[in-house]
């Protein structure tokens, strides 16, 4: 099959919907399928793709926050464009222009669609209201080419858009409103997680929606590789590091870990906190950590390239991840296939946290994080290779080929409905 993947975000830029892309690309190709890439204009001086399978359109970048790219293009004219690739499905990524270009494109060429639901939308707008204005001129802008709308849609669209006094309830309204019937054009919704399925299905999503975490499989690492990070960073083997992998956004909650790790770092004199990634926030975050009596002991590395995790989180005692927004948490895996045990407050973003077996949940608060990672840090050597053991062979249970796969039966069934729904139109 020939694959088209639309995306809003992809490389240079570090986060979790590129390397989702990668990851199925890589494992497509691999089982003899071709993945085409559509994605803004890359605006970082001196890289280059020097791939003729992704291509760009052109974009600012800035226009509604610093880490967005905003693609310029006329709708019509590069939907003609895009027909010289020959596509036998779309899937997108990301419900903005380049993503409902995607669907412009399968609605045009009468192609399957899919949509893989990848960012919190619901939760993210109210962390980054400025964007609310953008999402809603691009939708408008852009939608009347994406989807053929029904009576009831403009209907319900025109209720929604009315200005409520509360904005944040509003905003979130417009966002499931827009999203789920965007979703209900679609052949397929792909949710990430069981949190992520419930929630469109209470949005009321009526298309076929199937959960399917992306696979991971683990990352290169070695003990010297292991030894060489430590030594880079300060660290030594009697420290007992608690870890965090991904991007320094407020609406990921690292706050609450800061403050967790506060109250570990009490009682556990040789724990230490690394927080690994970056983004706009980090600033606020290491200005929390300085405020605090463990402050020597909370270590921001910045961004550290992908291929070179495997030695971060062989580094690691314990993982922890705090965040109450995130569709699957991609770094959970990551970790898992380690064998770090876990820490999470989310407890439905994945199915890798058996209680007391692969790690341990907290509820939302300082003191009861604290004490789940502690519960980890405290364990016997034995039982702590015991719960190292779990959590890695719970992670095999979802690897790229294993995901992968239920993918292309997907895309393999999308394919002959709409060939043959296609065909019966042409009777018809």
């Amino acid at each position: 099959m020939r694959i088209g993947f639309f995306t809003d975000t992809y490389r240079p830029q570090t986060n979790g919907i590129t390397y989702v892309i990668d990851i199925m690309r890589k494992n497509l190709e691999e089982m003899g399928h071709e993945v085409f890439i559509f994605a803004p204009g890359q605006t970082r001086s001196g890289y280059e793709d020097n791939d003729d399978h992704i291509i760009r359109f052109p974009a600012l970048k800035g226009f509604f926050y610093d880490d967005y790219l905003t693609s310029v293009f006329f709708p019509p004219q590069e939907i003609r464009r895009i027909r010289e690739y020959d596509l036998d499905l779309v899937q997108f990524f990301t419900p903005s222009q380049v993503g409902l270009l995607g669907c412009a494109v399968a609605k045009k060429y009468k192609l399957p669609l899919v949509c893989q639901y990848s960012t919190d939308l619901y939760e993210y707008i109210g962390h980054y209201p400025s964007t609310l204005p953008g999402i809603m001129a691009l939708m408008m802008f852009v939608a009347p080419f994406s989807v053929t709308p029904r009576g009831s849609d403009f209907t319900t669209l025109a209720r929604t858009l009315r200005p409520q006094r509360r904005l944040g309830t509003w905003s979130k309204d417009l966002v499931r409103t827009t999203c789920t019937l965007l979703h209900n054009h679609c052949d397929a919704v792909i949710a990430l997680s069981k949190k992520k399925e419930d929630q469109l299905r209470d949005w009321g999503t009526t298309s076929q929606l199937l959960r399917i975490p992306t696979g991971v499989d683990p990352l290169p690492s070695s003990k010297a590789g292991i030894k060489a990070f430590k030594a880079a960073h300060g660290l030594n083997d009697e420290d007992e590091i608690v870890q965090y992998v991904g991007r320094m956004g407020a609406e990921k909650n690292i706050d609450m870990l800061i403050d967790a790790f506060d109250i570990v770092a009490r009682h556990r004199p040789k724990a230490k906190l690394l927080l690994v990634g970056d983004f706009e926030y980090r600033a606020t975050l290491e200005e929390h950590a300085a405020r605090l009596g463990a402050a020597e002991k909370i270590i921001f590395t910045g961004t550290i390239p992908r291929e070179e995790l495997g030695n971060v989180y062989g580094a690691a005692k314990v993982f922890v991840f705090p965040s109450m927004t995130d569709t699957q948490g991609l770094v959970l895996h990551e970790a898992a296939n380690a064998g770090v045990p876990l820490v999470l407050i989310d407890k439905d973003v994945n199915e890798l946290l058996d209680q007391g077996k692969t790690g341990f949940f907290a509820e939302n608060t300082p003191a009861s994080l604290a004490a789940a990672i502690e519960n980890v840090l405290k364990l016997p050597a034995d039982e702590y290779t015991a719960v190292s053991n779990a959590v890695k062979r719970r992670a095999r249970l979802f690897s790229e080929r294993k995901q992968t796969e239920k993918c292309i039966k997907l895309y393999e069934s999308l394919r002959e409905q709409k060939l043959a729904a296609n065909e019966a139109n042409e009777l018809a």
